[in-house]
């Protein structure tokens, strides 16, 4: 006779803290943004008069300068070619976090949303070494500053001065190459901080 222990399995509390987190990131913004990064009506990363664009917003944090918001430094078409899979919605959060939504791309692929990319700052006072106890057994990569993979939620920590980004990948196709594409991910941003 098995008995429960009320606790959940490793691999099923990463997924449940994964969904958690989405959640949390969709339910944090009023409404969604504009397909391709900034979002609907917003200055950030707007066009202004004669075809140029403004620089995202930004904030001061503990360790300097910091953007407002992650959505206009990343475009959802970047990241929809990065993981293959087509761009349904990109939704800004509060406090400096990104959502986006994708659709499988396959011909007779089921309807339904099949992976989210979150990128957010983690805020001031959080550490790699933070992010390292959060959930050891991680790897080190080589990007930014300094870099830290983790599979249990397939985040990828970079480092860019005193400040701790995340770029976080939720496929549902456990083939996919989380690391790389977080990677390729994660340049793009850096190439905008």
């Amino acid at each position: 006779m098995h008995m429960s222990t009320g606790r959940i399995p490793r691999p099923a509390a990463g997924v449940a803290l994964a969904l958690a987190m989405v959640v949390a990131a969709c339910n944090s913004a009023p409404g969604a943004g504009a397909p391709g990064g900034a979002p609907a009506g917003s200055a950030a990363g707007g066009s202004q008069p004669g075809g140029g664009t403004q620089p995202p917003a930004t904030s001061v944090g503990a360790g300097g300068t910091v953007p407002a918001e992650m959505c206009p430094l990343v475009s959802g078409e970047d990241i929809a070619a990065i993981v293959d899979k087509d761009l349904a919605e990109t939704r800004p959060g509060a406090d400096a976090w990104c959502t986006w939504t994708f659709t499988e791309r396959r011909p007779g692929a089921l309807p339904g949303i099949d992976g989210t990319v979150i990128v957010r700052y983690e805020g001031d006072g959080i550490t790699l070494d933070t992010a390292k106890s959060a959930s050891p057994g991680g790897e080190d990569v080589s990007i930014g500053d300094r870099g830290y993979w983790t599979d249990d939620f397939s985040v990828l920590y970079v480092v860019k001065g005193a400040h701790v980004y995340a770029i976080q990948l939720i496929l549902f196709d456990e083939a996919e190459p989380r690391l790389d594409m977080a990677t390729q991910i994660a340049q793009l941003l850096l190439a905008k901080l």
